[in-house]
């Protein structure tokens, strides 16, 4: 072909990103994207997948309302704000529980007064339980009502450690990176950037993208697990 008469183009800024995130390159993402800033381009570099028009069309209900549209027993998503560290008296100040199947989702804040009742209410719904990073979000439910029942059906941080053993930290938004190809914002990365962190002054409504995003990284994951004959292990 002749090369003098070929146009010079900019790179193609979807593949570098699926390659990156492939490589777990996420400065080289953040570069990408800093350097596309005021383009044209940024919308589609910024690469959520369309997570964030698919967060805001989720229903948020009154936590009665949410219970009783979703049936006992199904899958549901939780995130809370909670005192995670456990270096003081367990507490909760806020739960989410957001359902992939009815595309529902419930905020409750609660009180020292409230919060075992509540969190008695939800449990009797037997709702098989998603997150990242659920032992510690178990031992805050528990320390509230100790004589609810769980039941923990699917973590994305065992999941993760199931498929990558040699890594020091399993965190949300690099799980985010690898298996939804979703490169987020650094303010936005740093609320999944730890599970086991200490999530007391979190923004309810941060709780929802977070349950969100454990949900958009669970098929990839679920998909690899069975190709490596991870399922019967998790």
């Amino acid at each position: 072909s002749d090369v003098c008469s070929s146009d010079l183009t900019g790179p193609d800024t979807e593949k570098l990103i699926a390659v990156y995130t492939e490589l777990e390159f996420n400065s080289f993402i953040k570069k990408l994207q800093s350097g596309m800033q005021g383009t044209d381009e940024v919308s589609s570099v910024s690469v959520t997948n369309g997570f964030t028009e698919k967060i805001a069309s989720i229903k948020v209900s009154a936590l009665e309302d949410f219970l009783s549209s979703v049936s006992r027993g199904s899958e549901v998503y939780i995130e809370t704000a909670a005192n995670a560290n456990h270096i003081g008296e367990p507490e909760i100040r806020c739960i989410c529980l957001y359902s992939a199947d009815t595309d529902t989702a419930c905020i409750r804040e609660l009180t020292p007064m409230d919060s075992a009742p509540v969190i008695g209410q939800i449990a009797e719904r037997a709702y098989r339980l998603c997150g990242c990073g659920l032992k510690q979000t178990l031992y805050s439910l528990l320390a509230a009502a100790p004589e609810a029942e769980w039941y923990p059906c699917y973590d994305a941080e065992i999941a993760e450690y199931l498929l990558d053993a040699n890594r020091q930290k399993y965190t949300l938004d690099k799980m985010l990176l690898r298996y939804a190809g979703a490169a987020l914002s650094e303010s936005e990365a740093a609320l999944l950037s730890d599970a086991s962190s200490d999530t007391l002054s979190i923004d309810p409504a941060d709780l929802l993208r977070r349950a969100f995003y454990v949900s958009a990284v669970r098929p990839e994951q679920q998909r690899l697990l069975g190709d490596n004959g991870l399922s019967e292990l998790f």
